[in-house]
């Protein structure tokens, strides 16, 4: 019988063939003599082996608690993170078998999480080799981009060809930060810092500042609508805006930010889309310094930390297009738009 195949059944059999057996053995003697009080005897000898009964099922039953809880705390552990964790096994049994069929299943898992680790390392090993071999070249590109641009500054066609070829090598720069914000992320070097926010303050703030929300759907409750409009508040998926519909004007620079046109002395710069929001962030508090990443973080919708690297390139770019002489750089501090400018010859 497999049954009898576990030690501690096996025992626990025995042990209850052996009550029985001293039971009915002295039930018989009891009888044999023909004593008084027989039936008193045997039923005293009764009580005596039921008791010894249970003793013996608890005994046994508790054993196999303890087994049941440590197999329990085993499972909990792994799922917990720990990889080591196993179940004790070295009896037999059809408990102890399915005990081993469990640490075979983990086993199995710890193979596959290996294979899997391996993987994603060398994808992100992959994904960061290819991203940052292909900064330099872009770089170079985007400088000699900024070369031809100036000597075509007469020719409109090929000035409108360097400024579409700008506009893509933007696009090319972007996916390659997207990429190095992946590897990032799953290496962990990214870390998001939870801070308290006070919705009162937040209130106070918005309500000092005139704001526009359009509902595309209307059956939406007002509470959901309030609801993530906190969130989004809170995450910092909300941007307050100046009134911007002015022309600033900062020298002989002039700056429609409704039609995003830019002209210098009385001739239109042609910009791409990024280093218009950079000039136009500069423009509103001209002589105000402003770091690269605040820049980034301004004129980004994509922002990650780390990812304003880019960003003196532009400015490099947006110099040789509105004037070497009208973005100050400040030393590790970062650029601002110069008030006074003289004339661009």
């Amino acid at each position: 019988m497999k049954i009898l195949v576990n030690r501690k059944i096996n025992h626990l059999f025995l042990c209850l063939l052996l009550i029985m057996a001293v039971f009915t053995a002295t039930a018989i003697i009891f009888i044999a003599l023909k004593l008084e009080n027989t039936v008193f005897y045997v039923s005293v000898a009764a009580v005596l082996m039921i008791l010894l009964v249970l003793i013996a099922l608890y005994l046994y039953f508790r054993e196999q608690s303890k087994i049941m809880n440590g197999a329990i705390e085993q499972i909990r552990e792994y799922i917990a993170g720990n990889r080591n964790a196993r179940i004790e096994c070295d009896d037999e049994g059809d408990l102890y078998r399915l005990f081993h069929e469990v640490n075979s299943l983990v086993a199995i898992l710890n193979a596959h999480a290996e294979n899997e680790g391996r993987d994603k390392t060398f994808m992100k090993n992959t994904i960061s080799d290819i991203s940052h071999q292909l900064k330099t070249p872009l770089a170079a590109l985007n400088i000699y981009n900024g070369l031809i641009q100036q000597e075509v500054s007469d020719n409109p066609e090929l000035r409108k060809f360097a400024s579409l070829s700008e506009q893509e090598l933007d696009r090319i720069e972007n996916l390659v930060q997207n990429l190095l914000k992946i590897t990032k992320l799953d290496a962990g070097t990214i870390t998001l810092e939870k801070s308290i926010q006070y919705v009162a303050d937040m209130m106070e703030y918005v309500m000092k500042k005139k704001i526009i929300i359009h509902i595309e759907d209307l059956t939406v409750p007002q509470e959901v609508l309030l609801q993530e409009l906190l969130q989004s508040f809170c995450v910092g998926q909300i941007e307050v805006l100046e009134d911007t519909t002015s022309t600033l004007l900062v020298g002989d620079m002039q700056i429609d930010v409704e039609r995003r046109q830019v002209w210098r002395a009385g001739s239109q710069i042609e910009l791409t889309p990024m280093e218009f929001d950079i000039l136009h962030l500069l423009a509103r508090r001209p002589g105000q310094v402003f770091s690269a990443r605040q820049i980034y973080e301004s004129v980004s919708t994509d922002f990650a930390a780390g990812s304003w690297s880019g960003i003196g390139n532009m400015v490099y770019k947006l110099r040789c297009k509105i004037g070497t002489e009208a973005i100050r750089t400040v030393r590790n501090c970062g650029y601002s738009l110069i008030t006074r400018q003289p004339s661009k010859r």
